[in-house]
C-alpha cells in the first residue's frame, strides 16, 4: 500500500521533481515552433497534402442543394450522335441547332465546342474526296455556299460565345480581342493564371461571334476545384465561358477588377461581384449531378423540345456523349462533364454560393494550431494520461467542428492541419512523460532495493523488536468470558517485525472497542508507529470518562495527534469501531482501509459493508472521518483484515485478490466460529501463495456477535 501519489502532488514548483515536466514542456514547445515554422514554409504544399483533401470530404458530405436553375444545357449526347451521326456534324445542322435555340431570345448562350478547322462537308472540299465527278457538277458545288459562313452568318445573329481551350504551351494563337477591363486597385495580370497558348475556332466562325470565353478547368491532383474567372492568354485577359456569358447577357461594356494587397480580390459585371484567390480563380461548391440541367440536342432539332425553355436562360452547348469527351472528376466524388461544370459555375454565382478561403484564414490556422499546441505542451506533462486525452480530444472535435460550421457557412477552413500538429505535439509529450515517469519508477526501485538491504543488516535486532511488539497486543485470552462474543485474531508480520497493528477491550456500557490497522513501509520504523498510533487510539478512546466518542471522533483526533511526531512521515490505514454487546449493533469509521465483511449466519451469505472511507491517518490534516453503523444478528460474524491477505502474491506474481477472499467467506457462512473462519482463510491464502515469499503483513480480526445475554 502506497500514497506515494500525494506526496508528489503536494510539492511545490520549485521541487526537484518537477524539473523533468518543465524540461518535457521546453521540448514541446520548440518542437511546436518547429512545426510552425514548417507549416508557413511550405502553406503552398500544405495545402496540396492536407487542406485540398478535407475540403473535398466536405464537398463529398455536404454537397450543395441546387436552389437555382440559370442554365440549362444543351447535350450533343448519345441519343443526338445516334440520330445525326458521328462528330463532327456538318456546320449546317449545328447552325440550324443554333438558330433554333435562338428564336426563344435566350439571354446568352455558350459554346463549348471549338470549331479549330474547315468544315470538311464544305462543297469546295466534296471533289476532292470524288475525283470522278462531272466537271459540271464540280462547278455547280462551288458555287454553293460555305457552311462555316452558314454558322459564322448564325453566330452574328445572337448572343453568342465560343469557348477557347487555354495551352499551356505557346502556338502563337491569341484571343481575338482583349478583354475590356475596368480595374481597380492595380494591374491585374501579373497575378493572373497564364496560358502561354490558345485552341480556338477558325477566324471566320470566331470574329462572328459576339464574345469568346475560355473553356479550360483548372485540375488539381486530378480533381476539378477552382476555375479561372479571369485568365493571361498569350498576354492577354481572357473570362472564363460563364463570365463571358454574363458579360453578354448583361450587355455590360467591361469586366470590372478589384486587386489588393494579396492580389485580386475580386471579379464583377455590373453590380455583380465575386471574390476570387488572389489568382482569379474561384472555388466552385459543386452540387450532384442532375439530369434535369440537360435537354438532348436530338429532340432540340427535332422540334420535341418547346422553345420557351431556353428564353431568358443562359444556355450551354457541350458534349456528353461518352465517345466525344474525359469526364473531370468532382470534389462530390461523381466524374461530370466540362460543360456541366461550367453550369456549376453559374449556379454558384446566382446563388452566392461560391467557397472562399481568405489569404488571413491560412495564417489564421497556422494560430489556432499555436493555441492548441501550446496548450498541450503545457499541460500534458502536469496532468493525468486520461485527463489530457480528454483535452485534447475536447480541442480537436471544437476544432474539427468549426471547419464543418465554416464550411456550411461558404468559408474554407482547413482544419486538418491544426488537428494533426496538435496530436504531433500531445503524442511526443505524452511520450516523453512516460518516459521520464518510468525513469522515476525506476529510481524508486532502486532506492528500495537499498533500504531492503538496510534492513537486512538488522535482522538481529528486529527479531527482538519483533518479540516485543508481539507483546503489545492483546490476546483474546485476556478478554472477560462473556457468552455473547467470540474473538478470533491472527497475526503475521513479513519481516520480523511489521507495520500492522490490531486491538480490542471492553468499555463500560457492555460495549467492545476494536481497531485494525496497517502503518506505511515495514521494518522498525513502522513498528514503532504502529506501537504510537495503537496507544494513542486506545488513549482517545479511554479519555473520556463521560461518554464514549464515536469511531469518527477517535480518528480524527488521531489524524492530529499521531501527526505530531511522524518525522518518517509515515501515514496509517485503520478501521476502528465499537459493538454494542447487547443488541449487535456495530458502528465503525475507516481511514483509508478495506471496508469489513459481514458473514450472515442465517441467510449464509457475505457481504462487504460501505462506509465512508477517509484517507489514511496522517495524509490530510483536519480530515473529517465519518461513521458508519450496522447490526448483527445473532451469530453473525464481523471479518477485518488488512491488504496482506487481498495482496498476497503466488510465484507468477498474481494477487489473492478481494474476489477469493469473498469466495472463501462464503463457503464459511451458516454456524461456524470466528477462529474456523479465520482459519480457513488463513488456508486459503497460504495454498494460493505455495512456495512464494510472503510480501506484506497479515493481520484478521473477526467477531462473532452470538446474540443479547439470557
Amino acid at each position: 500500500m502506497t500514497f506515494s501519489e500525494h506526496k508528489v502532488r503536494g510539492t511545490s514548483p520549485s521541487d526537484p521533481q518537477t524539473r523533468p515536466q518543465r524540461l518535457v514542456r521546453m521540448k514541446a514547445v520548440a518542437m511546436l515552433l518547429v512545426l510552425l515554422a514548417f507549416f508557413a514554409l511550405f502553406d503552398d504544399k500544405r495545402e496540396i497534402i492536407l487542406a485540398n483533401r478535407l475540403f473535398d470530404a466536405y464537398q463529398t458530405l455536404m454537397p450543395r442543394q441546387r436552389a437555382s436553375a440559370p442554365a440549362i444545357i444543351v447535350a450533343i449526347d448519345e441519343a443526338s450522335l445516334k440520330a445525326h451521326g458521328q462528330w463532327p456534324w456538318p456546320r449546317t445542322v449545328v447552325a440550324h441547332l443554333l438558330d433554333m435555340i435562338n428564336t426563344a431570345k435566350p439571354a446568352a448562350v455558350g459554346i463549348d465546342i471549338i470549331f479549330a478547322e474547315a468544315d470538311r462537308f464544305n462543297p469546295e472540299r466534296l471533289p476532292e474526296a470524288l475525283p470522278d465527278l462531272a466537271p459540271a457538277l464540280r462547278e455547280a458545288l462551288k458555287k454553293l455556299p460555305s457552311p462555316d459562313e452558314r454558322l459564322a452568318a448564325v453566330l452574328g445573329k445572337g448572343p453568342f460565345v465560343l469557348g477557347m481551350a487555354g495551352l499551356e504551351e505557346g502556338n502563337g494563337q491569341v484571343p481575338a480581342g482583349a478583354a475590356p477591363l475596368r480595374v481597380e486597385g492595380g494591374d491585374p495580370a501579373p497575378c493572373l493564371r497564364k496560358y502561354r497558348g490558345l485552341l480556338r475556332s477558325i477566324d471566320a466562325i470566331n470574329a462572328a461571334a459576339r464574345g469568346r470565353g475560355l473553356l479550360s478547368v483548372d485540375i488539381e491532383e486530378g480533381i476539378a476545384r477552382r476555375l479561372p474567372l479571369l485568365a493571361d492568354v498569350g498576354g492577354q485577359p481572357t473570362p472564363t465561358l460563364g463570365l463571358a456569358m454574363l458579360q453578354t447577357a448583361a450587355d455590360a461594356p467591361a469586366i470590372d477588377v478589384r486587386v489588393g494587397s494579396q492580389g485580386i480580390a475580386g471579379i464583377g459585371i455590373g453590380d455583380l461581384f465575386v471574390p476570387t484567390t488572389a489568382d482569379g480563380r474561384l472555388w466552385v461548391r459543386f452540387s450532384l449531378r442532375d439530369e434535369t440541367r440537360f435537354v438532348s440536342a436530338a429532340d432540340v432539332l427535332a422540334g420535341r423540345i418547346a422553345p420557351e425553355i431556353f428564353a431568358r436562360k443562359l444556355v450551354l452547348i457541350g458534349f456528353t456523349g461518352l465517345g466525344l469527351l474525359d469526364f473531370v472528376a468532382t470534389p462530390v466524388g461523381e466524374r461530370m462533364p466540362g460543360i456541366e461544370i461550367h453550369a456549376q459555375l453559374l449556379e454558384n454565382i446566382f446563388e452566392s454560393s461560391w467557397l472562399s478561403r481568405p489569404a488571413a484564414l491560412r495564417a489564421g490556422e497556422l494560430v489556432v494550431l499555436g493555441v492548441m499546441g501550446l496548450a498541450l505542451a503545457l499541460l500534458t506533462p502536469v496532468l493525468r494520461p486520461g485527463h489530457s486525452l480528454l483535452i485534447w480530444m475536447g480541442m480537436t472535435a471544437i476544432e474539427l467542428a468549426s471547419g464543418i460550421f465554416l464550411f456550411r457557412s461558404g468559408v474554407l477552413f482547413d482544419a486538418l492541419t491544426p488537428a494533426l500538429g496538435a496530436t504531433v505535439i500531445y503524442g511526443a509529450a505524452l511520450a516523453m512523460t512516460l518516459v521520464n515517469t518510468e525513469h522515476q519508477r525506476r529510481e524508486l526501485q532502486r532506492d528500495l532495493a537499498v533500504q531492503r538491504e538496510a534492513m537486512a543488516r538488522m535482522e538481529g535486532e528486529m527479531a527482538a523488536a519483533k518479540q516485543v511488539q508481539l507483546g503489545m497486543l492483546p490476546a483474546v485470552s485476556s478478554l472477560p468470558a462473556d457468552r455473547r462474543l467470540e474473538v478470533a485474531v491472527f497475526m503475521e508480520p513479513a519481516r520480523e517485525v511489521g507495520g500492522d497493528l490490531y486491538d480490542f477491550f471492553p468499555l463500560t456500557g457492555d460495549l467492545l472497542y476494536f481497531l485494525i490497522g496497517d502503518v506505511s513501509g515495514k521494518g522498525i520504523p513502522a513498528s514503532l508507529f504502529m506501537a504510537l498510533s495503537k496507544s494513542l487510539c486506545k488513549s482517545i478512546t479511554l479519555r473520556s470518562s463521560d461518554t464514549t466518542p464515536a469511531p469518527s471522533q477517535i480518528l480524527t483526533q488521531a489524524n492530529l495527534e499521531i501527526a505530531r511526531d511522524n518525522p518518517e512521515l509515515l501515514f496509517v490505514t485503520a478501521l476502528t469501531g465499537i459493538l454494542e454487546l447487547d443488541t449487535g449493533m456495530v458502528s465503525w469509521g475507516t481511514a483509508g482501509h478495506d471496508q469489513p465483511y459481514r458473514l450472515l449466519a442465517a441467510e449464509r451469505l457475505v457481504e462487504q459493508l460501505e462506509g465512508e472511507s477517509g484517507t489514511p491517518l496522517c495524509v490530510i490534516e483536519d480530515y473529517k472521518y465519518e461513521t458508519a453503523d450496522t447490526r448483527l444478528a445473532p451469530g453473525d460474524i464481523l471479518f477485518m483484515f488488512t491488504d496482506g491477505v487481498t495482496e498476497a502474491q503466488d510465484g507468477n506474481g498474481d494477487f489473492y485478490g478481494p474476489n477469493r477472499l469473498a469466495a472463501c467467506l462464503s463457503r464459511q457462512t451458516g454456524e461456524t466460529s470466528a477462529q474456523a473462519v479465520t482459519e480457513a482463510v488463513i488456508a486459503d491464502v497460504r495454498a494460493f501463495v505455495g512456495n512464494a515469499e510472503q510480501a506484506d503483513d497479515i493481520t484478521i480480526l473477526a467477531l462473532r456477535w452470538l446474540g443479547p445475554a439470557c
